[in-house]
């Protein structure tokens, strides 16, 4: 059985080597913003919105990180799934360009939270290999250079 009662679904790796997972505190009876859901990006925006100084509460029908979340890898990678030929076909260039910096710029956000949280995670930046989708990658991949 899982620790959150589930038997249908297996504990990801991060799950089972970490900490025991416990239920959390009964629900404020006010609160400003409610994030439904303790995977990634629930976990950022309750972060971001209380270093605002917001009143925020998440909750979670299972652990944190119980779905896709916690049954990743754990890499930070900067990147499109389509490729950047692809994705400048489709919405241009300098979009597809922009798009990729937003990635570049969200694993430094990653990167200094770790830092300045004193978050033991073992965060390296080995780096990365990366492959062109074809001519069209390969021609876009040229010309940014």
């Amino acid at each position: 059985m899982s620790s959150t009662g589930r038997t249908s679904e297996p504990l990801s790796y991060w799950h089972a080597t970490g900490a025991p997972l416990v239920p959390g505190d009964s629900l404020p009876e006010a609160t400003d913003v409610v994030v439904v859901g303790g995977g990634v990006l629930g976990v950022w925006a309750t972060y971001w919105l209380a270093k605002a100084g917001v009143d925020v509460t998440l909750i979670e029908r299972d652990a944190i990180s119980w779905g896709a979340t916690g049954r990743n890898g754990g890499f930070v990678g900067a990147g499109l799934v389509a490729g950047i030929g692809p994705t400048a076909e489709r919405i241009g260039e300098q979009a597809a360009w922009d798009l990729w910096k937003l990635t570049e710029d969200g694993c430094e956000i990653v990167r200094r939270v770790v830092a300045e949280e004193g978050i033991d995670c073992d965060y390296r930046v080995p780096g990365s290999l990366g492959f062109i989708l074809g001519d069209a990658d390969l021609d876009a991949r040229r010309a940014g250079l």
